[in-house]
């Protein structure tokens, strides 16, 4: 299912060059509180990913921002003066390595081999009428391979 279709833009030639990592502690986890610092999250244009995490920290949250300055006033807005807030953690990112949101194409082939049964081929004849000309059934996916065969 595709949810959205997005340009991936490069942060430092639109002058968001600081980017961090921010691990950040609740107060408690009530569902009440967890629920407001989600929407918080959601609603802040800096959050690029935002995780409700279990293991340590409650959430760890992608920032951007264009300078110091301005991270300084993310943090103080959506952590340092929130009560919901116990405590959080920045780590900033020295270099990009690799950041992406690509899904590995097993994971489709195998989502599209479950979710197709049959593949109708269809061709335009010259007089603009259309024959089918072939019928597959899908089998299976197999290691990132769709099984198929012509009925």
């Amino acid at each position: 299912m595709i949810v959205r279709n997005v340009a991936i833009v490069d942060p430092d030639q639109v002058g968001l060059g600081v980017t961090s990592i921010v691990e950040v502690n609740l107060v408690d986890e009530k569902a009440a509180r967890v629920d407001k610092a989600k929407q918080l999250f959601r609603d802040a244009p800096e959050v690029q990913q935002c995780y409700y995490v279990t293991g340590g920290p409650s959430f760890v949250l992608l920032i951007l921002s264009s300078d110091m300055p301005s991270y300084e006033a993310t943090t103080r807005r959506l952590f340092a003066e929130n009560e919901a807030v116990a405590s959080y953690h920045s780590y900033l990112a020295l270099d990009r390595v690799k950041a992406g949101m690509d899904l590995p194409m097993t994971a489709i082939r195998d989502q599209v081999a479950r979710a197709v049964n049959l593949v109708v081929q269809q061709a335009r004849l010259r007089d603009g009428s259309r024959r089918i000309v072939a019928v597959t059934e899908v089998l299976d996916a197999e290691e990132g391979q769709i099984q198929t065969r012509d009925i």
